[in-house]
């Protein structure tokens, strides 16, 4: 497949698709160092591209590289403040930051504009769990887990809260 993008990006159409699926491609693979070019070089094209920047955050991401990838996230947000993925993941990154206040907005943001987005419920949980909002807490995850009886971080993050609160 990565073969079939680079002849396409050699011919001069379809670069952005190319370089983009491309990146995904690396991704999937776990090349992200890789990904991660391949994507600055489709931003060279566009650096607005939301759906770009969106996964090279998770790039890096996955490399450990959280405030690389916040930065990558807040980017997507600046060109496109609806971006429902950017913004969730914008939440978990944040969540992982210790920054639990920007998680929590970032996730409210998510969730009004897709109020059936399980795992934004989960991240809102977290962040709330870790401001010590324990009774908002318990009903995010409870919320997440009415959207999706199989997602097990929901599960584990209500256990944690109702341990803490007891």
């Amino acid at each position: 497949a990565i073969e079939s993008f680079d002849k396409s990006v050699q011919t001069e159409s379809h670069v952005r698709e190319s370089y983009y699926h491309k990146g995904n491609c690396l991704v999937d693979l776990r090349r992200l160092d890789r990904a991660i070019e391949v994507y600055n070089a489709c931003l060279e094209l566009d650096s607005t591209d939301i759906e770009v920047l969106n996964n090279r955050g998770i790039a890096y991401q996955r490399l450990g590289q959280y405030q690389k990838a916040l930065e990558s996230y807040q980017k997507a947000i600046s060109s496109n403040s609806t971006f429902v993925k950017a913004l969730y993941n914008k939440g978990f990154i944040c969540n992982v930051l210790n920054q639990f206040g920007e998680a929590l907005e970032s996730c409210n943001e998510a969730l009004n504009l897709k109020p059936d987005l399980a795992l934004g419920y989960v991240e809102k949980g977290t962040a709330l769990h870790n401001l010590e909002r324990y009774q908002l807490a318990l009903e995010s995850f409870s919320k997440a887990i009415d959207l999706n009886r199989n997602l097990a971080s929901a599960y584990s993050g209500k256990g944690t809260t109702l341990y803490v609160q007891d």
